[in-house]
């Protein structure tokens, strides 16, 4: 699975949640927080959770675990559709593949 390149942390509940009011009188500081703790921003509106705001970077290496997980599942799914028409007899012969490759790319 691809690695975060930087390292996103868990949320601190005691810092790391603010009102929407709090958020939008002290924006530069909450930017410069989720750049350096690497944590996301839990801002909450009438009392319940509305938004979570995190820097980009952290956003697009998350984004690149998730869809590493999704193909892995994929493939996952993949393998064993396999093994189960392998298990029915409803395979083809390893000699057969190669010879339709062949054709098909030759």
């Amino acid at each position: 699975m691809a690695a975060l390149q930087q390292t996103l942390a868990r949320p601190k509940l005691d810092e790391d949640v603010v009102p929407f009011s709090e958020y939008r009188q002290n924006l530069t500081r909450y930017f410069k927080q989720t750049q350096e703790t690497h944590r996301p921003l839990l801002v909450t509106q009438n009392g319940r959770a509305a938004t979570i705001v995190m820097n980009v970077a952290d956003f697009e290496d998350t984004w690149n675990v998730w869809e590493t997980i999704r193909d892995q599942i994929e493939m996952r799914a993949d393998v064993e559709a396999g093994i189960k028409e392998l298990d029915a007899d409803k395979g083809i012969p390893h000699d057969q593949v190669f010879r339709d490759l062949l054709k098909e790319f030759s």
